[in-house]
């Protein structure tokens, strides 16, 4: 980040987002600093969400706007509840031409924690996941397998894609693969800029195409 540019543009305001936490006391120096982020550890995706949404209709009086948001993201969250009712997932992150499960309260929360579908790796803790065998994700086997392809998400060039790593023999002994039911994510919504009106709309799309076909 060039700090003497944006201390150039003299801003009444900061924005950050998660990714640039570590930078809030320097940029404080130029100019009050707002941390914009989901916490889903007090809350759910949706109620963290609509708290920061309703931050920023109070600084730019746009509190209608928000409602309206609000309410039609819960109708879709609600469909696709009672169409997973019951139903046990797994959260994949694919980079490198290798598989790690993601936990709850992690990348893929809007699933497990709000939509409510049971995640069978849910213990695990770290943001980026626990690296994972093909053959536990035939182990666990899962109603749901859910991809997100950072490969993608950051532009690493030269790497496989994620359907053509998790498409090989052990995964398609899956129940999820038998079924039709992996549902590859938009990396760039799910990995990078989660927690936003455009994100959370691309994010439930996402899922509404895999679940709700």
């Amino acid at each position: 980040m060039d700090m003497e540019a944006l201390a150039e543009a003299e801003p009444d305001v900061i924005f950050i987002g998660g990714r640039l936490s570590e930078q809030y006391e320097a940029l404080s120096r130029i100019a009050p600093v707002i941390l914009v982020a989901l916490d889903t550890k007090t809350d759910t995706f949706l109620g963290s969400l609509e708290s920061n949404l309703n931050m920023f209709a109070e600084i730019f009086d746009a509190g209608d706007a928000v409602a309206d948001y609000v309410a039609d993201f819960t109708e879709r969250v609600e469909a696709l509840q009672k169409a997973t009712a019951g139903e046990t997932c797994l959260i994949t992150m694919v980079s490198s031409g290798s598989v790690s499960v993601v936990g709850n309260n992690g990348r893929g929360t809007l699933i497990d924690t709000q939509i409510n579908i049971e995640n069978v790796a849910g213990e695990v803790g770290d943001t980026h996941g626990d690296s994972a065998s093909f053959e536990l994700l035939l182990d666990k086997n899962p109603d749901w397998i859910f991809a997100i392809d950072r490969d993608s998400a950051i532009g690493s060039e030269g790497a496989k894609a994620a359907k053509e790593i998790l498409e090989n023999e052990i995964v398609r002994g899956t129940d999820a693969h038998k079924n039709n039911r992996i549902v590859y994510l938009i990396a760039d919504a799910w990995y990078l800029a989660s927690g936003g009106i455009e994100a959370t709309d691309i994010m439930l799309s996402d899922l509404e195409k895999g679940i709700l076909k």
